[in-house]
């Protein structure tokens, strides 16, 4: 079942459910002309005595024929609701399973690229701040301290020296062993 088909079908329960309220507003009308009171919340047992045996079997047949088919339309539409149900069960399984999918293709595509800057010999670090005479090699050096390592490195910063952001630095490993090391810490 299509989007649009649920849509069509919700459209269709929402105009019987008027169309059902109108017949049930209409037979009270015809109810509250028969008593002669124009308020259904004055109407009253004693006013009912007051109608002929003719007058209450057709308001009852009226409101028998309105009821019954409002109950079979109800049943009709409580199978489709059913239906509706498993319908919206099934594409949310779908949905679930192509999330799944979709991370798994993140997961591998993550693993791929750690694979590809472990086997490269540099790494790009985003972030460290500058200062106007930097030692850049002891603030690489302090960063390596933070996580414990002391390798071997050359760096250098990339880009034009801006006052709204500050430059990467390339950082240069002799080999991809090193890289690999700095990335699991």
């Amino acid at each position: 079942m299509t989007e649009k088909d649920v849509l069509q079908s919700l459209s269709d329960y929402s105009i019987f459910f008027t169309e059902a309220q109108e017949e049930f507003n209409s037979w009270i009308s015809e109810v509250a002309k028969a008593l002669i009171c124009e308020d259904p919340a004055e109407f009253s047992a004693e006013m009912f005595e007051k109608l002929t045996k003719e007058e209450i079997s057709k308001l009852v047949f009226s409101a028998y024929q309105d009821i019954s088919i409002f109950l079979k339309e109800t049943d009709n539409m409580m199978r489709h609701v059913e239906e509706l149900k498993l319908c919206l069960i099934q594409s949310q399984n779908s949905v679930v399973k192509l999330q799944g999918e979709l991370i798994e293709a993140k997961s591998e595509q993550m693993e791929s690229d750690v694979q590809n800057t472990v086997n490269a010999e540099n790494m790009l670090v985003f972030g460290l701040k500058e200062t106007g005479v930097e030692n850049l090699c002891d603030k690489v050096d302090e960063l390596f301290q933070q996580i414990e390592m002391k390798p071997r490195f050359e760096g250098v910063r990339f880009e034009k020296k801006s006052a709204d952001r500050t430059r990467l630095i390339k950082i240069s490993f002799g080999n991809s062993n090193t890289v690999y090391q700095i990335l699991i810490k």
